[in-house]
């Protein structure tokens, strides 16, 4: 990989190599410099949001005969491929299911998925146990591995699925909850729920389907990620004999040439830095003569912003349109990434002197700041010319951090291919806009400016409205620079370890090497023992709340009940039983505040245990059990003592009993946990139990006025968390809980 300095190209050669591209020798795509390699498609086409793509892959899927790969940053099991029942008469509908009725139906197929080995800040987002419902529970040939081989602080985020190496997908569409929507992106779609039945926002995102030469490619590309992740080496399949193409899916280009591929990897063991996506970027940027036109989640890339800025600066520089989300998803992001956004957005107004730029977000009726269309698409068409599109933010981490995977294609001297991708971008606006994919290009014609089209076509229900930063000046103020949130290259782990940990911590022990292992064995046996024997048997279906409350009616006057109840608590502590599952059995058999006395006292009883079984452990230790990224929780609860139990109580970054453990390890003064535990759980433990006991009233006795009382009480509790966690949220140290944010 050429150093950086020796790979810049200057804005008049980028410029005149796109305007005059018309073949691999004079393109703008340079292999070894801002892509991987070239490569060749029959077919090509654009897939707008989740309902085109899933359903494409679902019809794709069926024709898999020998390989599958699938490579995201996250997947989920129960994730709903099809969300019209006369689609799925053959097949299940959700992902794992269909997947293993797959190779079951086809004795020669393996199916392999690789996903990020995600960071605990995200637990909570994602489908309990995959290891368990995508490899143990399906068929053997569905092989499923997390990818931990990253730097510290780095995520995998390339999202492709090759089928047979004769049919590819890329783009920034992830198989997990949250993703499927249908173009108009309306406000109240019923179809739009996770498995939960739960609704979330409208999400706007893109993939790209191609085959042939393109697919091969791609395949290598997964197959090259398994073994870096693995050191398992997968044979390519054979050459296919069965066209994999969707028969319902049209072509949008033929006979595609020009198409690229470039990737983000960081250093990391023996895998050599790349920054090809970065490079394109810039080279792009420099080579625009007309417009700009960038959808993507975030806007934090600071050599991205900075071309972006230069270009904006020459009189007679290109236009630049970028469509964003209105903010972040998750308090977090938006309290970390929104406003390192914010002040690229600040650099970016003020150096648009000729007025070409527009920072927007989507908007349509029904829409508010609590429902807004997440935007997740990260594309960029330039000039009519050159359309790229994948996995890669406009973030520092997609620059250098972590692994990515863009495909471009280069329209040169072929008109058709200058078509499609002119239709691609019509067809965008027009979704954003409410209008019709005709009416836009005869609007841009009429105006001969993206800019004054979308000005013009704006004035619906259904629009493009300008984006100002909405982050508060005190926000900014207190934020780190973007080298800790949004890093750009690997953190130096024994610079932050450092901070983190004593000194004479950090030191060995004689002897403690062995004792430290034997330490980590037994810990794993025991804590593997206690959830296995609640998660994959029949323990499991019997305790839950239904069941421990019908056990709780039978030891409601005995006058062992506070031991057996304290046990109780004990007991999931040590299991990771969701605590406050019995928090709410306690309320139903005792009643709100004698189930308060309980469900606090048991839920102390239970930290105070976990802190112990920590502290014995040691830092170490726990980190091997808890994963590295738990690091910023150890950070948070040395620094900030009672306060920082408090934050993590309310706005969970681990598990309840993962939280204990790493407190103890990290030596906090078991005082000062105590005193954080009950005041950060004792506000919410009390609404728990009164809102418990207030429904069950009102299900056994549905007069009005218990009715009245359950809702004031919902409006009380709800009005009460809001308040907390809105206060907690400032409090909290943003540098300590920043992780690394991706999608």
């Amino acid at each position: 990989m050429l150093g950086e300095k020796e790979i810049v190209t200057t804005q008049d050669t980028a410029r005149q190599q796109l305007q005059t591209a018309t073949h691999k020798a004079d393109s703008l795509l340079k292999p070894g410099h801002n892509c991987w390699r070239f490569t060749h498609a029959q077919r090509a086409a654009f897939l707008i949001d989740g309902a085109d793509y899933f359903s494409a892959l679902h019809s794709a899927l069926e024709q898999a005969q020998q390989a599958v790969y699938i490579i995201g940053w996250d997947i989920d099991s129960r994730t709903v491929l099809v969300r019209d029942d006369t689609e799925s008469e053959s097949f299940p509908s959700t992902l794992g299911d269909y997947l293993d009725a797959l190779v079951k139906r086809q004795p020669q197929l393996h199916i392999y998925i690789l996903i990020w080995d995600f960071a605990m800040i995200y637990a909570l987002e994602r489908e309990p146990l995959p290891l368990y419902k995508l490899q143990w529970r399906t068929h053997q040939r569905v092989h499923f591995v997390m990818d931990d081989r990253h730097p510290f602080g780095a995520c995998h985020h390339q999202k492709i699925v090759v089928i047979d190496d004769a049919l590819a997908f890329v783009g920034g569409l992830d198989l997990t909850r949250g993703r499927w929507d249908t173009s108009e992106h309306s406000a109240d779609n019923p179809q739009r729920v996770n498995s939960d039945g739960e609704p979330y926002a409208p999400f706007h995102d893109l993939e790209l389907m191609v085959d042939g030469e393109a697919a091969v490619t791609m395949g290598d590309l997964a197959r090259s990620r398994w073994h870096r992740a693995t050191d398992q080496r997968l044979k390519p399949p054979e050459q296919p004999t069965k066209d994999r193409w969707p028969s319902a899916i049209t072509p949008a280009i033929r006979d595609v040439k020009n198409i690229a591929i470039a990737r983000t990897q960081a250093e990391y063991a023996d895998q050599t830095p790349i920054r090809e996506v970065e490079c394109l970027y810039k080279d792009a940027i420099a080579a625009a003569q007309q417009y700009v036109y960038i959808e993507n989640q975030y806007l934090t890339a600071n050599s991205i912003c900075m071309a972006l800025a230069e270009r904006l600066g020459e009189e007679q520089g290109p236009e630049v349109i970028i469509v964003l989300p209105l903010q972040s998803s998750g308090w977090l992001e938006q309290a970390t990434m929104d406003t390192l956004r914010a002040r690229q957005m600040r650099m970016l107004y003020e150096a648009d002197r000729f007025n070409r730029l527009r920072i927007c977000y989507p908007d349509g009726p029904g829409l508010d700041e609590e429902q807004d269309i997440i935007v997740h698409a990260k594309l960029m068409i330039v000039d009519d010319q050159l359309l790229r599109l994948g996995s890669a933010n406009l973030s520092n981490r997609s620059m250098g951090l972590d692994t990515e995977c863009d495909v471009a294609i280069e329209a040169g001297d072929r008109e058709d291919v200058k078509q499609a991708v002119v239709g691609l971008r019509n067809r965008l606006l027009a979704e954003h806009l409410g209008s019709e994919p005709d009416t836009v290009a005869k609007t841009i014609a009429a105006n001969d400016s993206l800019i004054a089209a979308v000005d013009e076509l704006g004035g619906g229900e259904r629009t493009l409205r300008e984006l100002h930063s909405n982050v508060s000046p005190a926000l900014d103020d207190i934020l780190p620079d973007a080298a800790l949130i949004d890093p750009e290259k690997p953190i130096d782990l024994s610079a932050f370890t450092a901070q983190m940990v004593p000194d004479n911590e950090l030191q060995p022990q004689p002897g403690s090497k062995k004792s430290a292992w034997l330490k980590v064995a037994g810990a794993l046996a025991f804590f593997g023992l206690m959830a296995a024997i609640w998660r994959f048997t029949p323990v499991g279906e019997w305790l839950n709340a239904d069941t421990l409350a019908q056990w709780g009616d039978g030891i409601k006057g005995s006058p062992l009940s506070p031991l057996i109840a304290l046990s109780a608590f004990l007991l999931a502590s040590v299991t990771a039983f969701p605590i406050t599952a019995l928090i709410v059995v306690a309320a139903l058999v005792f009643g709100p505040m004698q189930g308060f006395i309980y469900g606090l006292l048991g839920s102390a009883s239970g930290a105070a245990l976990t802190y112990g079984i920590g502290y014995q452990l040691g830092r170490n230790t726990v980190r091997r059990l808890s994963g590295s990224r738990l690091n910023q929780l150890s950070r948070q609860l040395t620094k900030r003592g009672i306060l920082a139990v408090v934050i993590v109580r309310n706005i969970p970054v681990a598990p309840f009993t993962v939280t204990n453990m790493v407190a103890g390890a990290t030596h906090i003064k078991f005082r000062d946990f105590m005193i954080g535990t009950v005041l950060g759980m004792g506000p919410g433990i009390l609404g728990l139990t009164v809102f418990a006991d207030s429904v069950a009233r009102a299900v056994r006795n549905p007069k009005p006025s218990t009715l009245v009382w359950l809702a004031a009480i919902v409006i009380l509790f709800g009005l009460g968390t809001f308040a907390i966690r809105r206060w907690l949220n400032k409090r909290s140290d943003s540098e300590a809980l920043a992780a690394g944010f991706n999608a």
